[in-house]
């Protein structure tokens, strides 16, 4: 009995200095490494969008996107306005390189979990999201293989089409608005350049709101003819991009330095402080985002049922380096490394999102005529 309470205590010590020794990023990279190639993979059929079933928001149907923070009211008069909205990464898990998709899982609760803190800031709007087979989170960190690109390459291949089929059956010619994070901005920006910067869609954009990637760079912006960052409050036709942080930890392992940094408090990219007054709200998470990447993909029974009240002031911000530093948040999640907040970039700043999104429609109809307020 002796001997084996050694053998348990000796593996437990071993293994906390294997953690402190390898990073826990590589430790949780051996837990959801699929086991096969993507090529050996077994994939669910393309979503067909022209399925309800296929879109996690859709103005026929209810779900977490229509929630409103308490005591804040919808503006009704922007209901003519889409936005096409591409959701993160939320299949943890390593059985697939891409998400089976099972809607009787934690990854689609995930999917409600961001539909609920993050596409809910659009909701003055009409907020069309599509079901995809996003790549896994290891696809991100697959430096050494090709599996990992075609995983992605495959996820945005369903978010184009998903695209194509809301602009030629629900948009009906009217701008929109594209918004994202993570994963999803990571596709929104191969969107940007390869169906609408090149077509007259560019010109039907009325803004871009591209969160949370490290890949929103000056190159890939440059990259674009006619799609500028977003500078002005008022703005239009631009994308706008920012990626969080503490400003007590401000290097950040691989988080570019050239990343655009849009400074939503100000809505510009000067490099200046913005003080906490001018935070219109950060409003708290409803229900939990399911972290567990071991095991089978099984639902939790997480409830999205409501938004709490708007908290203004919480935070001041400011650009340095291309990212938001802000001030530190003690009760944050150090899942993605310390002082990493992105998986807050929504939730601080949900009511200067729904704000902006009102001048930003505001300011296209004033110089273009079309929409209908």
């Amino acid at each position: 009995m002796k001997k084996a309470s050694y053998i348990i205590v000796a593996f437990i010590i071993i293994s906390t200095i294997s953690v402190f020794a390898i990073g826990p990023q590589k430790i949780m990279i051996w837990f959801v490494k699929p086991s096969q190639s993507f090529g050996e993979d077994n994939r669910v059929a393309p979503p067909d969008y022209n399925q309800m079933a296929m879109w996690a928001a859709h103005p026929d149907i209810e779900d977490p996107s229509d929630l409103i923070p308490e005591g804040v009211s919808s503006d009704t008069t922007l209901k003519s306005v889409n936005v096409f909205f591409i959701h993160p990464t939320g299949y943890l898990r390593g059985a697939h390189w891409n998400s089976p998709m099972d809607p009787n899982s934690a990854t689609e609760e995930n999917t409600k979990h961001m539909l609920a803190n993050q596409a809910s800031a659009f909701n003055d709007c009409t907020v069309y999201a599509p079901r995809y087979r996003e790549a896994s989170i290891f696809s991100f960190l697959d430096t050494d293989g090709t599996d990992g690109e075609a995983a992605l390459d495959l996820a945005y291949q369903d978010v184009a089409s998903a695209f194509d089929y809301f602009i030629n059956n629900y948009n009906n010619n009217k701008p929109f608005i594209l918004a994202s994070h993570s994963q999803g901005t990571y596709h929104a920006i191969r969107l940007l350049k390869e169906r609408i910067d090149p077509t007259p869609l560019a010109d039907q954009m009325i803004v871009a709101y591209i969160i949370g990637m490290s890949t929103i760079t000056e190159e890939a912006v440059a990259a674009l003819q006619n799609i500028p960052v977003c500078d002005e409050p008022n703005k239009t036709n631009c994308l706008i991009h920012w990626s969080t942080f503490s400003e007590l930890y401000p290097d950040q392992e691989g988080w570019n330095t050239a990343m655009i940094c849009v400074n939503p408090l100000t809505w510009k990219t000067d490099g200046k402080k913005a003080a906490r007054e001018l935070n219109k709200g950060a409003v708290p998470f409803t229900g939990n985002y399911n972290l567990t990447v071991m095991g089978d993909d099984v639902a939790a029974g997480e409830v999205f049922e409501s938004l709490a009240k708007p908290e203004p002031a919480h935070t001041y911000a400011t650009c340095v380096n291309g990212k938001l530093l802000i001030e530190d948040q003690v009760d944050a999640s150090d899942g993605m490394g310390k002082g990493n907040y992105h998986g807050l970039d929504y939730r601080l700043f949900h009511m200067d999102i729904r704000e902006n999104v009102k001048t930003r429609v505001a300011a296209y109809d004033v110089n273009n005529s079309v929409v209908e307020l």
